[in-house]
This record gives structure tokens, C-alpha cells and sequence, in this order.
């Protein structure tokens, strides 16, 4: 009992002092976060939203509230989304699945990503350049293969998944990726077996087999 008494009067100011300490840290922390963040609305209102998306981005990775890291990276992708720069918006997307799965509507997620690859396969190109965007011809690889997989291994299931499944079966033919092809329709038919998509699987598998024999 008195060592205890002995051990809580004599240390007690230095655990103050580093509880003190961590909480100056922490709040210093998510200043500079909440300065990333109000740079990044103005940046919005200035209606530049590449750069007020790199003003979230910042903000979510200097800030320490959860919270905070949160609504920043949902900001971030908001700004790549209304820029129109579709690949950015999909790589945010992923950090926030990962990073922020129980905060999430998963399947609206899901879904964006879905209507990214739709954009892609319907002939949308990310500039090479964002600074450069105005130059047609100088536009980045494709990333619909990317994101369609990414979609069905987040939610099998979804709506649309029969669609992406397939288009990406597509997709791998014409690359001769002749084995993912036919994982990916004998998929379709055996998990949507009574949709338009499920009927074109039926067709392009028939002709693969029958290229193949």
C-alpha cells in the first residue's frame, strides 16, 4: 500500500507529462489535417479538383481521427469523380474499401467501380498527363481489366457482375487468355443461368470450344 502510494505520488507528474505530451502530438497532427482539408474545399469552390483532391489526400494521411481520415479520402474521390479523372477515382475507391470497410455503403462502392470499368470498356482513356489533358491522342493504357476484377472480387455477386464477368470473357479471347475466358462464362451461365448474359456466355463459349478443338 505504501509502495503504491510511494510509486503514484512520484511518478504521477511524468505520466502527466507524456499524456500531455501525446495529446499536444495528436491534436498538432489533426491541425495540419484540418488545414489540408480547408485547402482542399477552397480548392473545390476554385472548381480545381485535382488539386483539392491532393489537399484531402494529404489531409487523410497527416490526420490521426479516424473520422477525419475518413471523410478526407471520401473528399478525395469526390474531387477525382467531378474531375472526370476516372483511374484516380478508382484507386481512391480501393484505399477506402481497405482502409475503411465498416464505414462504407460497400455495395454503392461497388457499384462506382462497376460504372468505371463500364467507362473504360465504352472507350474512356485517363490522360497520360492531367496537365496535358487537352492533347486527345496522349491518354493512358486502359485499366477496364483491372477494375472489373477488382468489382467482382469485392462483391461476386453484385448487380452488373454478370455483365462485367462477361465482357472481360471478351476481353481474354481477343488477348488469347483463352483459360480465364472460360472460367469466367462457364461463371456467368452456372451463377446468372437466366440472363441476356448468361445466353451471349452460352454463344461465346460454344465458339471458344469449338476454335479450340
Amino acid at each position: 500500500m505504501l509502495f503504491q502510494k510511494y510509486f503514484s505520488c512520484k511518478y504521477f507528474p511524468v505520466c502527466l507529462g507524456i499524456c500531455v505530451l501525446l495529446l499536444q502530438s495528436l491534436y498538432a497532427d489533426d491541425a495540419e489535417a484540418q488545414a489540408n482539408y480547408k485547402s482542399g474545399v477552397e480548392a473545390l469552390q476554385a472548381q480545381d479538383y485535382v488539386e483539392a483532391a491532393g489537399h484531402f489526400a494529404k489531409a487523410e494521411f497527416n490526420a490521426k481521427s479516424v473520422d477525419l481520415k475518413f471523410q478526407s479520402a471520401m473528399r478525395e474521390a469526390e474531387s477525382y469523380r467531378t474531375a472526370g479523372y476516372l483511374g484516380k477515382e478508382y484507386e481512391t475507391i480501393e484505399k477506402i474499401i481497405k482502409c475503411y470497410p465498416t464505414r462504407i455503403d460497400y455495395g454503392q462502392m461497388v457499384a462506382r467501380e462497376l460504372a468505371i470499368g463500364d467507362a473504360y470498356y465504352h472507350g474512356y482513356a485517363d490522360p497520360a498527363f492531367w496537365s496535358l489533358r487537352f492533347i486527345p491522342w496522349l491518354t493512358d493504357r486502359s485499366r477496364m481489366e483491372e477494375v472489373y476484377k477488382s468489382a467482382i472480387k469485392h462483391a461476386p455477386f453484385a448487380p452488373g457482375g454478370d455483365t462485367a464477368r462477361l465482357r472481360l470473357a471478351v476481353h481474354y479471347l481477343k488477348e488469347g487468355k483463352n483459360e480465364e475466358a472460360l472460367k469466367l462464362l462457364r461463371e456467368i451461365i452456372r451463377c446468372y443461368p437466366k440472363t441476356e448474359a448468361a445466353r451471349y456466355a452460352m454463344l461465346e463459349l460454344g465458339n471458344a470450344l469449338s476454335e479450340m478443338s
